[in-house]
């Protein structure tokens, strides 16, 4: 026996499994009503963790230039 479930692709959430195709797309059709259809973005976290990794390297030399 299938069993099918829906996933967004927008925001990545898992609905339960369900017997047939036509409930997962009843899952689909209720979260897409409700859902902005806006991607989330990782954009601001990755460069958040750029400038952190950049600063962080910048004051390990800076400790390891000026530790001798």
């Amino acid at each position: 026996m299938n069993t099918y479930r829906y996933r967004c692709d927008l925001c990545g959430i898992s609905w339960p499994l369900r017997e047939t195709v036509a409930e997962a797309d009843q899952d689909r059709e209720e979260h897409r009503a409700t859902h902005d259809t806006q991607p989330v973005s990782f954009r601001p976290a990755l460069r958040m963790a750029a400038v952190l990794g950049a600063g962080l390297g910048a004051m390990a030399i800076w400790n390891w230039v000026h530790g001798r």
